[in-house]
């Protein structure tokens, strides 16, 4: 967590992708109504030897359903 209300994620990615800046990120969620999806920024890009990693930061909202599923989430 960068803050109580803003998380960082640091998410490794299977296959090196190019790359634009400005680019997004949809990343799918299940909580007890079902599957939804949510869009993020990508904020930081780095590739090493064969992999890639994309960082993302997240505004955790008090009523968001997003951020229900992340916040109970174990890392």
């Amino acid at each position: 967590m960068i803050t109580p209300h803003v998380l960082e994620m640091i998410l490794e990615v299977p296959q090196i992708l190019p790359f634009v800046s400005g680019q997004w990120i949809l990343l799918g969620y299940e909580d007890e109504q079902g599957v939804f999806k949510r869009a993020y920024s990508i904020v930081n890009y780095e590739a090493q030897d064969e992999k890639m990693y994309i960082t993302l930061c997240v505004k955790l909202l008090e009523l968001g359903r997003g951020s229900a599923v992340l916040k109970n989430k174990k890392v």
